[in-house]
């Protein structure tokens, strides 16, 4: 017990600094991020909360693990959405706390974690600790970082905490365990395609290059060899959350986004001023602030040491992460952008995360040749005298021009300004060299929280989930089973989960192609192109889609019983009942049930026993007729008539529906995809093999 307590103590001296940059985080945990200048909206009120909920319910309450989610955009494969969590683990710790605290907890936890996992990769490469600890906390509190939480990309930023480990398990020293390194590497890969399989794009990229850079006098074959075994175990370990994803990524609409889509948020040339000036209002997507001492530093780097294996693999990593960030701005990108697969990294400026990784990474160089006196310092007193004179060059100019940044230009010199000070000091022998690396840590530390607590805005949980609530509870004292449709969003998504009222309207970013055909006809409202709102929208939600008139008989076909506009939609067969101080409330005198046996002459009976759960839908009807559900068609749906397999049929290329003949039938439609039954075998014989296979290894070795 005292060799633990010990090795507890020594575990947190080294450790506690990444607590840092959480504590910005504790006067909100547990409320909702929002962007900090101008964030109307957050992914994390609108998916990820509702998501939680609906696992969270389904499994306490339902005691049944949801493939199916029914909530928005008339339901869609839960299993197969990366952000629905199931096939991350770690996530499912936020089920245990009320939401969004749990979810909040996790975040936290992951960024500590991603601080560490720097830490350690820059240990591993050679640097000493206050360098490698300078790296890694640059990273946790990396503007880049906090801009994405308070957008509320959550799978993005799990997904991302792992990048660092998955390097760190690639670079195991000659003669560590063969297999440990194949399989932490293997398993770390297949945690960040679990999370989110857009970043795992990313990360393998790097990842590959990594061990190109590292091989070890290798020759190419056996690098290659060596990275496609370790991609096939990672394949085998994720096979159902691989499949799954693929399989509804093909039905969606991303999967024939043009490249003009793809490259959208292309990092404009203007945004490079980013890397240099502090701007807390600028879109969170173009965030590119590493810190202005990071900056001196992997500048110091890459003067100083430009010969240097690492510094060289970073540079590169992090000259292309912005070439891929200024997307459209590049010629050749339009047919980069074309080519199969591409679509998943839409949104070119994700990939300076990377570029992130690699300042931070430079920078803790750049201090590391500082503290041992390997660069001359003429060069540091040259590098950061060039920073100093362009940010009160640039900031000067703002003055003058009356542009905001100016403020943020002579807030970075003063901080070089400072770190000049610190250096001339311990030229002069009046600071130790270890406080020398300590007071850059606090300078670059302060300059990243002041950014930092400008980014992320609190706002708790109960004013977030009052939203629309009278609206809320109004629908839910209706009679029936009944969808919701808005073309003006005026019931919050969130608000809708939490009253359990489900929208054929909705904000995703996989959205099936078939639906949004049919929503185009049925809302009025046409197609522009790639979005992840539906119906789209262009400028302020309130009036945006006020010309357009609703088929009040189509969206009926999807059981759509009250229609809510901020607007008077004009549509025959829409009746107001209500008004909730803007959102005028239309009952839908068109609407169908939410199932009906359908004659050969059009009319039709609506279904009274209905048992819906989310992966089972129990129906007794009377034929003869066709019976149709109004749920989606999808890969996965099984019917069976009286105990017995029958045939699936497509009503309005949309809906399901089968054959019934004369007399009382019991119809059970199952949601079981492919995907999940055989992957899942594959999944879990690889992560038993996992388990098992060192102690065979070690069994050979003994005899």
């Amino acid at each position: 017990m005292r060799l633990l307590t010990h090795r507890g103590v020594a575990l947190f001296n080294e450790y506690w600094p990444f607590l840092l940059p959480v504590f910005l985080l504790l006067p909100g945990i547990s409320a909702f991020f929002y962007p900090g200048a101008s964030g109307a909206y957050s992914d994390m009120a609108g998916t990820h909360v509702p998501n939680a909920l609906l696992l969270k319910d389904a499994i306490v309450k339902d005691h049944v693990l949801p493939l199916w989610a029914p909530r928005i955009l008339s339901g869609f494969p839960f299993i197969a959405h990366s952000h629905s969590g199931i096939w991350y683990p770690p996530l499912w710790l936020a089920l245990l706390f009320p939401l969004p605290l749990g979810l909040n907890l996790v975040l936290m936890l992951h960024l500590i974690w991603a601080g560490i996992g720097t830490y350690a990769l820059l240990r591993q490469s050679g640097l000493g600790r206050p360098a490698a600890l300078f790296g890694g906390l640059a990273f946790e509190a990396a503007p880049k970082l906090f801009a994405h939480m308070g957008a509320g990309h959550i799978m993005l930023l799990l997904a991302l905490s792992w990048t660092p480990w998955l390097l760190w398990a690639a670079n195991r020293q000659p003669g560590a365990n063969r297999w440990a390194r194949f399989a932490q590497a293997g398993t770390v890969l297949a945690l960040i395609f679990s999370v989110d399989p857009r970043w795992a794009i990313y990360a393998c990229g790097v990842w590959l290059a990594w061990q190109f850079a590292h091989s070890h006098n290798a020759n190419l074959v056996t690098v290659v060899w060596r990275a496609l075994r370790q991609m096939l175990f990672t394949a085998a370990l994720a096979a159902p959350a691989v499949w799954l994803y693929w399989q509804y990524a093909s039905l969606s609409t991303r999967a024939a986004l043009l490249p003009s889509e793809v490259l959208q948020f292309s990092l404009p040339w203007a945004g490079l001023l980013g890397l240099l000036i502090p701007q807390p209002e600028v879109f969170y997507e173009w965030m590119l602030y590493p810190g202005v001492l990071v900056l001196a530093l992997a500048f110091l780097s890459v003067a100083g040491s430009f010969k240097k294996g690492d510094t060289r693999f970073w540079l590169s990593i992090l000259l292309i992460a912005l070439a891929l960030s200024l997307g459209e701005q590049l010629p050749g990108m339009q047919q980069l952008a074309a080519l199969p697969g591409f679509s998943q990294l839409r949104v070119p400026p994700r990939a300076f995360f990377l570029a992130t990784f690699a300042f931070c990474a430079l920078a803790a160089n750049g201090l590391q040749n500082l503290l041992e006196k390997n660069l001359p310092i003429r060069l540091a007193r040259l590098t950061l005298a060039a920073l100093l004179i362009a940010s009160v060059g640039f900031g000067l100019a703002g003055w003058f021009a009356n542009i905001e940044f100016w403020r943020a230009g002579l807030w970075s010199a003063a901080f070089l300004l400072l770190a000049w000070c610190v250096l001339e000091l311990a030229q002069v022998k009046c600071l130790a060299r270890r406080h020398l690396a300590l007071a850059m840590l606090v300078i670059m530390l302060i300059d990243l929280a002041r950014m930092d607590h400008a980014l992320v805005r609190f706002r708790s949980a109960e004013d977030v989930f009052l939203e629309d609530r009278d609206l809320a509870e109004f629908l839910v004292r209706q009679p029936g089973l009944f969808r919701v449709y808005s073309p003006s969003y005026s019931l919050a998504q969130q608000t809708a989960a939490k009253f359990g009222i489900e929208l054929a309207d909705g904000v995703d970013p996989l959205q099936l192609a078939d639906y949004v055909r049919f929503m185009e006809n049925a809302t009025g409202i046409p197609s522009r192109g790639y979005g992840s709102s539906l119906p789209p929208l262009a400028g302020d939600p309130n009036s945006a889609n006020v010309e357009f008139t609703p088929d009040a008989d189509s969206l009926g076909l999807l059981n759509v019983g009250y229609v809510i506009a901020e607007f008077d939609p004009a549509a025959p067969g829409l009746q107001e009942v209500a008004l909730f101080r803007h959102s005028h409330v239309y009952r839908n005198t068109l609407a169908r049930p939410r199932a009906w046996v359908e004659s050969k002459s059009g009319d039709f009976s609506a279904v009274q026993e209905l048992d819906w759960s989310y992966n089972r839908i129990a129906i007794r009807a009377q034929g003869p007729g066709l019976l149709v559900l109004s749920e989606l068609v999808y890969p996965g749906w099984r019917v069976q008539v009286d105990g017995q397999p029958a045939k699936l049929h497509s009503y309005a290329g949309l809906l399901r529906a089968t054959d019934l003949g004369v007399g009382q039938h019991e119809i059970i439609f199952t949601f079981a995809p492919r995907g999940f039954w055989v992957g899942l075998p594959i999944s879990a014989s690889a992560w038993l093999g996992l388990l098992f296979w060192p102690q065979r290894g070690r069994k050979v070795k003994k005899n």
